[in-house]
């Protein structure tokens, strides 16, 4: 954030993250940012120059024409917050932050026009180990938008370390929505003297559109992460003399780019 106010004058911004609550879009619209809460004083001068970083893949004018930035207004009878775009702003081609001015304290976030079908935006499988026992670990993968904010909160909710590892949708259901094939961990995987089992039902699929919501679920708070779409396996060695010194098995995520792979040293 770029703050207009020379060095000898000392001023106040409070930024507040929101990772979700009840908020309204624009028909058609998916928000691709952190929502942020910013409190300005009265007393500048000039606007606030404000950078927000986004999730898409902007490579052309035409993806940079179906973005805004949209602030919000509480509707008191409805109990929502209502976000509207507002005109300006500055979206680079082939950059990750977008920038406007505000003089104002507002609710402010940015919000991409595209359809389910839209392969665009960027995701991330927030990937983390917990340790059981020896040789035995729970991998949580959470998927999210491919932005720091997302990391830093999935981090706050998880013991273990995060890796994050950005992908994008690449296949449709018949429908024509975007999702990620996930039938083939649905059962237990044996692995030279280690096994991978689901602790938790592994759905079929997970839609590009279950993602896309997560901010507009009003009781996350009380749920947590399991708004999060997301899957868990316990990882461990069964046969001490079979098993290899470590696992690194390449999870095919079908319906994406993804990367990740389960990886663990015995101990």
């Amino acid at each position: 954030m770029i703050i207009p106010v020379a060095t000898e004058e000392k001023s106040s911004i409070n930024v507040r993250t929101i990772f979700s609550g009840p908020f309204v879009l624009p028909d058609g619209y998916t928000i691709v940012s952190a929502i942020y809460d910013i409190s300005l004083p009265e007393q500048l001068s000039k606007p606030v120059t404000v950078k927000l970083e986004h999730c898409v893949d902007l490579n052309d004018e035409i993806t940079a024409r179906k973005m805004c930035f949209a602030t919000a207004a509480i509707n008191l009878e409805k109990k929502v917050f209502v976000f509207d775009c507002v005109g300006g702003g500055s979206f680079p081609k082939g950059e990750t932050y977008a920038s406007l001015d505000i003089n104002d304290s507002c609710l402010l976030c940015i919000l991409y026009r595209g359809s389910t079908r839209d392969t665009s935006m960027k995701y991330a499988g927030q990937c983390s180990y917990v340790r059981d026992y020896k040789n035995s670990w729970t991998m949580s993968i959470l998927f999210t938008k491919h932005l720091s904010a997302h990391y830093k909160y999935t981090q706050s909710e998880t013991v273990g370390t995060i890796e994050s590892h950005p992908f994008l949708f690449t296949t449709r259901k018949g429908d024509g929505e975007l999702l990620m094939e996930l039938n083939k961990f649905k059962s237990q995987m044996d692995l030279e003297g280690w096994k991978v089992a689901p602790l938790t039902p592994i759905p079929d699929f997970i839609l590009k559109s279950q993602i896309d919501c997560v901010e507009l679920q009003q009781e996350f708070g009380k749920l947590q992460c399991r708004i999060i779409p997301s899957i868990e396996f316990s990882v461990y060695v069964y046969d001490e003399d079979a098993a290899t010194d470590k696992i690194d098995k390449y999870l095919d995520i079908g319906g994406t780019t993804s990367d990740i792979f389960i990886k663990r040293q015995r101990e």
